[in-house]
């Protein structure tokens, strides 16, 4: 099973008033991302903005998956084959992981919201394990092991869960994967179906993006089709309790769980339909896509939202990363990256 590129990142700086169209509230505005290249490359960038200059820096460049937590806590596995953790905001302090606390076959691994726990996931035949490493210890505790396979965890905010995907032996196929929660702990763990088996008739869960909660910790977005003739850029949201599920399109939601910022498509299909952002009021019944009268480029895909609604990042087909500011459409050219790299804002 090929191992996933998971980067969360953040790093707070300033407070500041929002003036534009989408919020008016006290937010922490964002101005600094990572853009992880490992899977072309190895090289995963870190990028910093203000009004005047974009300034990118790689940190890493011998990375074959990375993925980070909100405060800048990051494990990656370098081409060599080891594991390292550290802090991304200081790479000087990036170490390697003792292999005491690397299980073999691993095919997935997220590190916690606060950098102290590594969720493994390893895969061996027909059966797979959700193990947890505990950095503070050197401890290593299997908190699920059973037939099938075990995808794309994701901590949750307050590191006391893990959402992922499941499916049966015969989920091979990409059919049967269902949304599941485990607490985070290493003595009987209570595990929890959150959304039945979807079809995955056209997905993969090595293509497919990590489960994503909300802030408050309430709903989580993930992939999923409960019918072949759903779009493949449409998934579901459902509570934490396995309640409301429902159709939704997926995005980047704002820092108090309000809202979804989230890109329109109109007009033709593919890379020539316009593209518009647009912002999902979380307390309306209906949750349908407002559009913003803001277009993006045609042509243009792998989009990133700012929690604050203030910038998005997106790429070209002729590989190229632009950052594009939602006050005053300004855009600015990042650098130039393949379509394999992912874009995650830091906090």
């Amino acid at each position: 099973m090929k191992i996933i590129n998971l980067s969360i990142v953040s790093v707070v700086y300033v407070l500041v008033m929002c003036s534009n169209t989408i919020a008016s509230e006290l937010l922490v505005e964002r101005n600094m991302l990572v853009i992880d290249c490992s899977q072309s490359t190895g090289k995963v960038v870190r990028v910093q903005f203000d009004e005047e200059n974009v300034r990118s820096k790689v940190v890493i460049v011998d990375a074959t998956s990375f993925q980070c937590a909100p405060e800048g806590y990051c494990i990656y596995r370098s081409k060599m084959g080891g594991w390292y953790k550290g802090n991304i905001k200081s790479p000087k302090t990036m170490s390697q992981i003792p292999s005491s606390i690397v299980p073999k076959n691993v095919t997935y691994a997220a590190i916690s919201n606060d950098g102290d726990k590594i969720a493994w996931v390893t895969h061996d035949g027909n059966s797979s394990s959700l193990v947890l490493a505990e950095l503070n210890t050197d401890t290593l505790n299997i908190l699920i092991s059973q037939q099938g396979y075990i995808c794309v965890p994701s901590w949750s905010p307050d590191d006391s869960y893990i959402a992922y995907y499941y499916g049966p032996p015969n989920a091979i196929s990409h059919d049967g994967y269902s949304l599941m929660t485990v607490e985070a702990k290493g003595i009987e763990p209570k595990e929890n179906q959150i959304a039945p088996p979807s079809l995955w008739t056209s997905l993969s869960p090595s293509r497919t993006i990590p489960p994503q909660w909300s802030p408050d910790g309430t709903m989580i977005f993930f992939e999923g089709r409960y019918d072949d003739k759903e779009p493949w850029m449409l998934g579901y949201l459902v509570g934490v309790n396995g309640e409301n599920l429902r159709k939704f399109m997926g995005g980047t939601w704002s820092q108090d769980s309000k809202r979804v910022f989230t890109i329109k498509t109109t007009g033709n299909s593919g890379f020539w339909s316009r593209r518009s952002l647009g912002v999902i009021d979380m307390a309306s019944e209906e949750k349908e896509v407002e559009d913003l009268q803001i277009t993006l480029p045609k042509k243009s895909f792998n989009y990133k939202w700012a929690d604050d609604g203030n910038n998005v990042v997106f790429s070209t087909l002729d590989n190229k990363f632009y950052l594009f500011d939602t006050r005053t459409n300004r855009q600015r050219k990042i650098l130039e990256c393949d379509s394999s790299c992912i874009v995650y804002w830091l906090n």
